[in-house]
């Protein structure tokens, strides 16, 4: 077995360990009564809330590719997207949809770095934002978390983003340049180039705007099916919870996130006392939701697929 699908393996070992491991501990048949109370128009909310997400982040997109100077017309930044959508939310593939995104930049005409350069930049500027959200809600959550090492861990992690995004916009652009002297280096010079023009420029408003809104959205997607679900909690209380699920989900080590994000719910939901049982029932059908909206991009991927396929030697950046 090649090490890709050894990866793929892994990353499917991972979420059906986490899946199980919740199972075994939340009654199965509670989870599925729970989610069939799900009001209809609630759930019709959530899946049109996810839908205009995915409208903004085309445009975040597209105005990331503006900034860094990347030829990317807003049409194809649409169609990219959702095709990479789908590949992340419904195939357990080595080549994630981050990658396959990267390579139909790349047929569009512009450079395979600066086509890597352009997804980056778009993930680490919706990280940031993500991470600043976080820290906005700090004291509400050490309000709510008496272990010393949860708090820690996201208190430094707020700070270390901080710092180090300090750090770069000051020297930033001298790390570009000593990384442009060496050929082996020079893609991440011309990396670092990107990623400073990104936070730098005025223009960089749009998507720090636009980036806020859409995680805001997520986190009104999962309140609209806790709601749904008649668990009482307030938004206020997602706020504190479903960006750091967020975040966590973005780990490389599942399968679209699946178990890291059952299990991230679980505990988080459990701060202001929601059962485990609703909490994965929550959980579990935000995941279906997101499949539900990728689904489009399959359609995309069928009707207008190029000849060929996603060079072997690109390799997957994370889900």
């Amino acid at each position: 077995m090649s090490r890709k699908w050894l990866a793929v393996a892994a990353k499917a070992t991972i979420s059906i360990l986490l899946i199980w491991y919740l199972l075994d501990r939340i009654d199965l048949a509670k989870v599925v009564a729970r989610a069939r109370t799900l009001d209809v128009y609630e759930a019709g909310l959530c899946l049109a809330v996810l839908v205009a997400q995915t409208g903004l982040v085309t445009l975040r997109w597209w105005t990331v590719a503006r900034i860094t100077e990347t030829a990317l017309s807003l049409r194809a930044a649409l169609r990219i997207l959702l095709i990479g959508m789908f590949f992340n939310q419904t195939l357990p593939s080595s080549v994630g949809g981050d990658a396959v995104r990267v390579w139909l930049v790349a047929r569009e005409g512009t450079t395979l770095g600066k086509a890597v350069n352009v997804v980056l930049c778009d993930r680490v500027f919706a990280l940031v934002v993500l991470v600043a959200i976080i820290g906005t809600t700090l004291p509400a959550i050490y309000a709510r978390v008496s272990d010393d090492a949860t708090r820690t861990a996201l208190g430094a992690l707020v700070g270390i983003g901080a710092i180090g995004l300090v750090v770069f916009l000051i020297a930033g652009e001298h790390i570009a340049v000593l990384l442009r002297r060496w050929r082996a280096t020079r893609p991440f010079g011309d990396l670092a180039s990107d990623f400073r023009r990104l936070f730098t420029r005025p223009a960089a408003l749009a998507p720090l705007l636009l980036s806020t809104v859409i995680h805001l959205l997520t986190v009104l997607a999962v309140m609209l099916l806790a709601w749904g679900l008649d668990i009482q909690v307030s938004f206020l209380d997602g706020l504190m919870i479903v960006p750091t699920v967020v975040l966590l989900t973005t780990l490389p080590i599942s399968v679209a996130g699946w178990g890291v994000r059952e299990g991230a719910m679980v505990a988080g939901f459990s701060l202001v006392g929601v059962p485990a049982d609703g909490a994965l029932a929550v959980s579990v059908l935000f995941g279906l939701a997101s499949v539900i909206v990728s689904l489009p991009g399959g359609i995309v991927w069928l009707v207008g697929r190029p000849a060929g396929a996603p060079p072997s030697n690109l390799s997957p950046l994370p889900d």
